[in-house]
């Protein structure tokens, strides 16, 4: 079953400042549509538990934490940053 995949402001204002500071903007914009698709389609399988509630995923060159919330079917991305 698919979840709604939404981001919190703080994650998009990151987001955007890595985006406008990359060397390669075509990548940020691939990691987070690939992180989108991942997270609709199976948070927890796509996902690694981070802790109690919190989860990441990763696609290169972006790693976003993110909170499910299984009754409504929607996850939240709460922070996203750069791989090392």
């Amino acid at each position: 079953m698919n979840y709604i995949v939404d981001w919190e402001a703080p994650a998009r204002a990151t987001l955007a400042t890595i985006w406008i500071r990359a060397t390669n903007r075509q990548a940020v914009t691939a990691a987070q549509a690939r992180i989108d698709r991942l997270l609709a389609a199976d948070p927890l399988g796509n996902g690694v538990a981070v802790s109690e509630g919190l989860y990441a995923v990763e696609a290169h060159p972006l790693r976003a934490l993110f909170e499910i919330a299984e009754t409504e079917k929607s996850v939240t991305v709460v922070s996203v940053g750069e791989l090392a």
